[in-house]
């Protein structure tokens, strides 16, 4: 009895020890793949938040490296292909990477990045025939950037519609508040918006009533409801600049109105003087903002950047670029384009360095945070991009999109130069930017309602010049004298008469200096003498 005791518990124990051994083994691979898995373990700069960005002092430049800044990097490294995400990568060529690196030494051209053209989305603007001809990759790229900038660039009808919508809520906000004046400012004036972007109106009134903000826009916005222009109407009155926001109801676009903020017209006028200065300013900051939109990344009351604050950022990277000067920047759209994304999602040292254009430089912050900061031209005291409190994942989409369109370069490169194989003209920008179909409706929509002239059956189209001729300017050696006509409303809405204000801005008799205002109906004359002009 003892004995067969004894035996079983031998064969117990034993059973156990065989079962031991077989659960080793089996959890042998599961180590072995989660060693693997850390080895393959992505840059966390292109998911989530970086924590070994390099942040050399004020561009972060690497001296080290002594990479061109201008050149594309097109050479056989691997650096690319290393920080992409692992889904983009295909499992089962991974898994065979060293055999065949055995067998052949002459490494392939890497087409992954061409997946996005099964995507379903629109590129409406590339032209592949034309950028088959291209000579080298740099020329090719400014080709497309060239194409996209013409597509996103507002047509003649599009603006002429925008005004009109403008003269609408003008006309509507004069019958409420008759001294009040509504002022463009914004990407409108600069004419640097997108088909898709919001027009910002500035509410001048200086009423009795104009310090509360709040019952001021509300009213207006009732006067908008009634009167079939706005709809979808919504008073932010707690916001830190007060807004009506709305979409108007025949061109579809929408509308931003604040009260008696000044800042947004004098920002405008600087933006004009610095795309004289420098041409590519327009071209390259289009793109950068259409490229924002489609990151949900251009709403400051998201985080985003607001359009002065990527202005000011584009006009910072001509200045400080050491490769290219401004007035040659337009024959470098691509490269500059490339550097952009670069320096702003990878390089910039946010936490101690802010932007400055008015000194064609940057600043040491005085407190350290991790934001942009980029200080207004003309106040230096007003950081507007303070409100972009989402500058970690605005990093890490550019960032994203710099190593995906690096990544299509080099690839098109070695496709082409290397391994001289025909150029398909497939869209190198279209593996970041597109454009969504509702914003190509809402254009198509647009365009028809000009062309049909259905705007002339609106209310308000018949005080409307569709010229744009605000102004005519005459001037002589002696004075310069600007006509201005402005139509005056009734409580109606009706057209009673035309105020025609004459300004003398100089000339040489004290008497008229500075002097000819005047007002003056259809019927009378204002009887206001001035200088014969030759």
């Amino acid at each position: 009895m003892a004995e067969s005791i004894g035996e079983g518990r031998e064969i117990c124990q034993l059973s156990i020890a065989m079962a031991k051994r077989k659960r080793n083994q089996s959890r042998e691979p599961s180590k072995e793949r989660k060693k693997s898995s850390k080895k393959s373990k992505i840059d966390p700069a292109v998911s989530g938040p970086s924590t070994h960005l390099r942040e050399k002092d004020f561009t972060g430049d690497d001296s080290d490296n002594n990479d061109d800044y201008i050149a594309f990097n097109v050479s056989d490294d691997d650096e690319i292909t290393k920080s992409e995400p692992e889904s983009v990568q295909d499992k089962s060529s991974r898994r065979n990477t060293d055999d065949e690196s055995k067998k052949t030494s002459k490494r392939r051209p890497d087409e992954t990045w061409k997946r996005y053209i099964d995507d379903g989305l629109e590129r409406p603007w590339a032209k592949d025939f034309r950028y088959r001809k291209a000579r080298n990759i740099g020329e090719r790229l400014n080709m497309e950037m060239t194409d996209l900038v013409e597509y996103l660039s507002p047509t003649e009808e599009e603006h002429t519609m925008r005004r009109f919508a403008v003269h609408r809520i003008r006309q509507c906000a004069q019958m409420v508040y008759p001294s009040c004046t509504i002022e463009v400012f914004g990407s409108f004036e600069t004419k640097l918006y997108l088909p898709t972007s919001d027009i910002d109106l500035v509410l001048f009134y200086d009423g009795k009533d104009a310090r509360d903000t709040t019952r001021v826009l509300s009213r207006l916005a009732d006067a908008l409801r009634k009167q079939g222009i706005a709809y979808t109407v919504q008073v932010i009155a707690k916001a830190r600049v007060p807004i009506i926001k709305f979409e108007e109801t025949f061109t579809g676009y929408q509308i931003d109105v604040s009260l008696n903020t000044a800042n947004g017209v004098h920002s405008a006028e600087v933006v004009k003087e610095m795309l004289v200065q420098a041409p590519a300013l327009g071209p390259l900051t289009l793109i950068f903002k259409h490229l924002l939109g489609l990151l949900k990344l251009n709403e400051v009351f998201t985080g985003g950047l607001g359009s002065y604050a990527v202005v000011l950022m584009v006009m910072s990277c001509l200045q400080t670029h050491p490769k290219v000067d401004m007035s040659d920047a337009m024959d470098n759209l691509g490269v500059i384009f490339v550097d952009l994304l670069e320096l702003y999602g990878q390089h910039f040292n946010i936490y101690n360095v802010g932007i400055d254009v008015a000194k064609k430089g940057f600043y040491e912050k005085m407190e350290t945070r991790n934001t942009f900061a980029v200080r207004d031209p003309t106040d230096a005291s007003n950081d507007v991009s303070r409100g972009s409190f989402n500058c970690q994942q605005i990093r890490i989409a550019l960032k994203d999109a710099f190593n995906t369109l690096t990544r299509a370069i080099t690839s098109l490169n070695r496709q082409v130069w290397d391994f001289h194989k025909k150029d398909d003209g497939i869209s190198l920008l279209g593996c970041i930017i597109h454009v969504d179909r509702q914003a190509i409706t809402h254009r198509s929509q647009v365009l028809d309602a000009y062309t049909s002239q259905q705007w002339k059956d609106m209310p308000g189209a018949e005080t409307f010049d569709a010229s744009d001729n605000e102004s005519s300017i005459s001037t002589t050696k002696e004075q310069v004298i600007v006509h201005k006509q402005h139509d005056v409303f009734d409580k109606k809405g009706k057209r009673r008469s035309k105020k025609d204000i004459v300004y003398v801005l100089e000339d040489e008799d004290p008497e008229f200096k500075g002097k000819g205002n005047a007002w003056s109906s259809e019927e009378d004359d204002h009887g206001l003498s001035l200088p014969q002009l030759a």
